[in-house]
């Protein structure tokens, strides 16, 4: 018989722009399940420019915040948006979805 292992995505650190590093944890299934569509339209916009629209920013902000409250369950989403920038958001994305950045 061939024992199977389920191995759990580790925790990752990312730096933010404070300078410190933070913990970033991956979704829970049911977080998960909410995010995709935005994580789609966050993915599949071609450059910068298309992914500043307010609207896409606030549903980006939205799922980086859900990430980012796994670990840090006080930070609230003014505190969020003064440490990230478009490429850290890309970041948190990966790990918060399990992939390996």
């Amino acid at each position: 018989m061939v024992e199977k292992r389920i191995t759990q995505a580790e925790d990752k650190k990312v730096k933010l722009a404070d300078g410190n590093d933070y913990v970033i944890k991956p979704l829970l299934f049911s977080q998960a399940k909410k995010a995709m569509p935005i994580v789609k339209a966050f993915a599949a916009s071609p450059d910068t420019a298309s992914m500043l629209s307010p609207e896409l920013l606030d549903k980006t902000m939205e799922v980086a915040y859900m990430i980012m409250k796994r670990t840090y369950p006080k930070i609230t989403v003014e505190q969020l948006e003064d440490l990230i920038d478009l490429k850290t958001v890309r970041e948190i994305f990966a790990i918060g979805f399990g992939s390996v950045v």
